[in-house]
């Protein structure tokens, strides 16, 4: 919407790319303000980096943690999640196509953001000529996006992130191919284009984040520039497209209903859910997630949201650890309380036994004092 007020205002097109421009630039001073990522802190080993960036999101959230608790559960990562920082392997791009699984599902992710990319950059550059005018068009092109990724954050907290990517991929593949087979009113392909940017901005944010929980931490940053970078291969070809739907009445709108359907199959197979489970520290723990036996992630779902900060999920497994030690200082303390019977029952039965010595010898005194008397009285009546 901006951005067709800017166009509207500023007609000369070098003036518009320098105001764009400008605009970027503003945005590169928000990287100042951006923490690290705690996460890949603690993979580099730079714990004390870790430990700042976790109490400041926690005083951020208003939350009562200590420096103790922070550093005991990163002194204590080793333990809980299975490595070490400075021990672990680290995985490289190359590792995104070393395994079939993660093959396909980086294949899959790809295709998601390239037919993402052309449906985007397509209903946006039809939206005007089909509303009838050029800016008005283009403005409400943008206004929709804001309804899709509030339905989509919403739907993705309860279905998931792959089903919910799916869902919008298709309805963004069905609203555009029957236009291709039917000829119908402006008014009603122009509510088609606009419904089919609202589903694939908020498919679009929903794989943005799909993205982040399927990656390990060393792989996500490459991850993900591999998804940019595919948008902006195939938002190359969109003007094409337009292109051929001049060449044949309807085209583009068969293309986007064939590659919106195709890729919503597609993911289903090859895409694992990542909705309420443990983000990916390793190649392996991407694996897991492919299979039925991966662990649910140790949070709860609270005011809408499925993931708690980085620094709770740390504090509940301390809770969880801390529970363990209870329970088994309280097997302990029933142990000790045995042995100390044991003993007090050893000791008594070791005391009779020396008692009854004490009453043996006692009365062997006393037969032996009685001989001699008996020896004495003989001798002197002798």
């Amino acid at each position: 919407m901006i951005l067709a007020g800017m166009a509207y205002g500023i007609r000369k097109w070098r003036m518009f790319r320098i105001a764009l421009s400008a605009l970027g630039c503003a945005a590169m001073l928000t990287y100042l303000g951006i923490p690290e990522s705690p996460r890949w802190l603690f993979t580099r080993g730079r714990f004390q980096e870790a430990q700042d960036v976790l109490m400041s999101i926690a005083n951020g959230n208003k939350k009562r943690v200590t420096e103790f608790t922070i550093r005991d559960h990163l002194n204590n990562m080793d333990k809980v999640d299975g490595r070490t920082a400075t021990t672990t392997k680290k995985e490289h791009f190359i590792d995104l196509f070393r395994y079939p699984r993660i093959i396909f599902m980086t294949l899959g992710l790809v295709i998601t953001f390239s037919t993402i990319a052309v449906t985007y950059m397509t209903t946006t550059l039809i939206a005007g000529p089909k509303s009838g005018d050029l800016f008005i068009g283009f403005a409400i092109s943008g206004l929709v996006e804001l309804p899709g990724d509030l339905i989509g954050a919403a739907i993705m907290t309860k279905l998931g992130r792959k089903r919910t990517v799916i869902c919008a991929l298709m309805l963004s593949g069905l609203v555009c191919l029957p236009h291709f087979f039917f000829t119908m009113p402006s008014f009603l392909m122009a509510s088609s284009v606009f419904m089919s940017k609202a589903c694939v901005g908020a498919a679009f944010a929903i794989a943005v984040v799909h993205v982040a929980e399927l990656y390990p931490t060393s792989l996500r940053t490459r991850a993900t520039s591999l998804m940019f970078f595919m948008i902006s291969v195939f938002g190359m070809i969109t003007p094409y497209i337009i292109q051929l739907g001049e060449t044949i009445d309807g085209v583009e709108f068969l293309v986007l209903g064939v590659t919106g359907l195709t890729t919503a199959i597609f993911n289903m197979f090859v895409l694992p859910e990542t909705s309420h489970k443990e983000m990916p520290e390793s190649i392996q723990n991407v694996l897991d997630l492919f299979t039925s036996e991966s662990k649910p992630k140790e949070t709860a779902i609270q005011g809408g949201h499925d993931n708690l900060g980085y620094d709770e999920v740390y504090i509940k497994r301390n809770q969880h650890s801390d529970a363990d030690v209870g329970q088994v200082s309280e097997v302990d303390s029933e142990q000790r309380q045995d042995g100390e019977l044991e003993e007090c029952e050893v000791n008594s039965e070791r005391g009779q036994e020396s008692e009854a010595e004490e009453k043996r010898g006692q009365n062997n005194e006393d037969k032996k004092g009685e001989a001699n008397n008996e020896q004495e009285e003989n001798e002197t009546k002798f």
